[in-house]
């Protein structure tokens, strides 16, 4: 992991699915709590069961979350989504008990921004517009991430299946 210093621009935080409805002011309130990451291909930004700190939001590249998956004598690793640019992954730091669910993996070069969770539950507290706008927002990608799980579950079960496993 190389680590920059630039911080990630009003812009960067307006494409993603988080922040989406939130005036300038607003972003500009966040964006003085963001820093800002590059990986590269291969390198796993964070691990399933870790404790969440950062909400992380794809700026640019592609980061695939993945699970493991303990079937009888054999662990299986499993994508369960693919995360694309503008859109968020790590959101447990916002939500208790604030544990990661999914490891996630850059599968290309990727710019991540970085926000500490309680950091940004302190704009929440201080600013409850802002706060309702981003856990609504919030709530519609952990719905999604539910279904994209769910699916890529099944899709793992077809497979050991098809091995007669």
């Amino acid at each position: 992991m190389v680590t920059e210093l630039r911080k990630a621009s009003i812009w960067d935080l307006r494409q993603t699915d988080l922040f989406a409805g939130l005036n300038d002011w607003a972003l500009a309130k966040i964006m003085g709590i963001c820093r800002e990451d590059v990986f590269a291909p291969g390198d796993i930004i964070f691990t399933k069961g870790t404790d969440a700190e950062d909400v992380h939001l794809l700026l640019e590249g592609q980061v695939v979350l993945e699970i493991q998956i303990n079937a009888v004598q054999r662990r299986v690793t499993t994508i369960v989504d693919t995360v694309n640019r503008g859109h968020i992954f790590g959101w447990s730091a916002l939500v208790e008990p604030h544990v990661l669910t999914a490891s996630a993996r850059c599968t290309q070069a990727a710019r991540v921004g970085l926000m500490n969770g309680t950091a940004l539950l302190g704009i929440f507290k201080e600013y409850p517009e802002i706060g309702y706008a981003v856990m609504k927002n919030l709530s519609a990608v952990i719905s999604s991430r539910l279904t994209a799980t769910r699916l890529g579950l099944q899709r793992e079960i077809r497979q050991l299946h098809l091995l007669n496993w």
